[in-house]
């Protein structure tokens, strides 16, 4: 009897210790982070972090160009045997593991909009006017005045139409823009492609279009490259004080493909223009003409750019190239900027600047495609600066990115473009593409 109650408690208690294991999740997978289907919904790639933005092939000195430092080297001393390149040690990127310095004026308050008093008259009375001394001297009769017709009115002057757009403070209240993240299914990459957008603030309430700046990350890194930088915190704060106008900013994703061949079907040019572009017009209140586009990048992504910018000069009005990774055989001449400034067509319409550190390891690379530049007579602006290639350098030029990028746009938020009304024209070329159906710009159409 008594080791029945024994096998009893035993079997009890084996019991009660499963049910604790279950309940305090030692056994369970169901919140598992590490979710094999994660990379498909827009999580992480078990190759690459959370946010897609480092891999573990990284560089920790935020070095991203199309091939290694001691590669370039040795084709700038094929080509010139007197020449060595010089590698310096850059800083790590935020991410891994050092703080990268706040932007100017990030986190500081934008000054309200000044307040409008109004004046207040007071009417006084009058002082009573005091009879001069009665005089015995006649005095002589005068004539009757002639009677003269009363003023007419004032003419009414109704105000403008136009609304106050002046800034920013006169639209709303909003200081600060919104960056979010977003997906869509690549038919010519056969993959889910991600990009960061930033909205500026007022997004929703200006009834406009506002011009786009498609920004590009460097090799080994992802979407969110720029944010690090601190891009949208210095036109968020740009914008509120009336510095610069207000823009969207594209970041998108091209990790995974960085390394791949550019140019052709399944290529990242071929995803930014022929997905990319039109998915960004047809979703958001975007500036859908060439004068309201600009594209620019670092390193790797500054090659994209330059390639995207001098294959479509007819999509983009500016090209920003900053430490171009511009080698004479990282790709095949049609698609390869240090070829195509020779004979590409219409880059005389382009407003194109590079500039690049001078401790940069890519400064003579870059002086040889200048050289090119100047060889066609192509107008472009060039600027340089201490550092290397490396966060530190590209996080002091932010303001001077910016500066280039803005400066053809209208800062007065009354000459942005207004979208089409596409019920009322479904045949404008916006509307003909799905464009302009339920963008916030379109609901507040008047």
């Amino acid at each position: 009897m008594s080791q029945r109650v024994f096998k009893s408690a035993s079997a009890l208690s084996l019991t009660l210790t499963l049910a604790l294991l279950l309940t305090s999740g030692f056994v369970t997978t169901a919140n598992s982070d590490a979710n094999p289907r994660s990379y498909a919904d827009g999580g992480a790639n078990p190759r690459s972090y959370a946010d897609g933005d480092a891999s573990p092939r990284s560089q920790a000195d935020g070095d991203a160009s199309p091939r290694s430092q001691a590669d370039g080297e040795r084709q700038l001393q094929s080509l010139e045997q007197s020449e060595r390149g010089v590698v310096t040690t850059v800083p790590a990127a935020k991410r891994m593991g050092t703080t990268v310095p706040a932007a100017k004026r990030m986190g500081t308050t934008v000054p309200a909009a000044k307040e409008r008093d109004e004046a207040t008259a007071t009417l006084l009375p009058s002082p009573t006017a005091t009879s001069p001394p009665p005089t015995t001297t006649p005095v002589p009769p005068t004539a009757t005045p002639t009677a003269i017709p009363p003023a007419p009115p004032p003419v009414y002057v109704p105000p403008s139409d136009a609304p106050a757009l002046l800034t920013a403070s006169d639209v709303c209240t909003d200081t600060h823009g919104q960056v979010s993240i977003h997906h869509f299914y690549s038919e010519r990459l056969r993959r889910r492609m991600r990009y960061r957008v930033y909205l500026p603030p007022c997004y929703e309430k200006a009834g406009r279009l506002f011009p786009v700046l498609y920004m590009f990350h460097g090799l080994n890194y992802g979407d969110s490259q720029w944010d690090t930088l601190g891009l949208d915190e210095w036109v968020d704060a740009s914008i509120a004080a009336g510095e610069i106008p207000p823009l969207i900013i594209v970041m998108p994703n091209g990790w995974g493909i960085d390394r791949e061949p550019d140019g052709g079907p399944g290529s990242f040019e071929e995803w930014i223009v022929d997905e990319l572009l039109p998915h960004v017009e047809k979703s958001y209140c975007a500036w859908d003409a060439r004068e309201g586009r600009a594209v620019g990048g670092l390193s790797r992504g500054a090659f994209w750019a330059l390639e995207v910018a001098f294959r479509h000069p007819e999509l983009f009005a500016s090209v920003g190239g900053h430490s171009p990774a511009v080698f004479w055989d990282n790709a095949l001449p049609q698609y390869n900027p240090y070829y195509l400034a020779d004979d590409a067509p219409d880059l005389e319409s382009l407003r194109i600047h590079l500039d690049v550190g001078e401790g940069d390891w890519l400064v003579k690379w870059v002086a040889r495609f200048r050289e090119r530049l100047d060889e066609r007579g192509l107008a472009y602006t060039f600027s340089t600066a201490p550092g290397d290639h490396g966060y530190a350098y590209w996080h002091s030029q932010i303001a001077a990115y910016v500066d280039f990028y803005t400066a053809i746009w209208p800062s007065d938020w009354r000459e942005l473009p207004r979208p089409t009304d596409c019920v009322a024209h479904p045949d404008a070329p916006n509307c003909r593409h799905g464009l302009g159906l339920g963008r916030p710009c379109d609901r507040a159409l008047p």
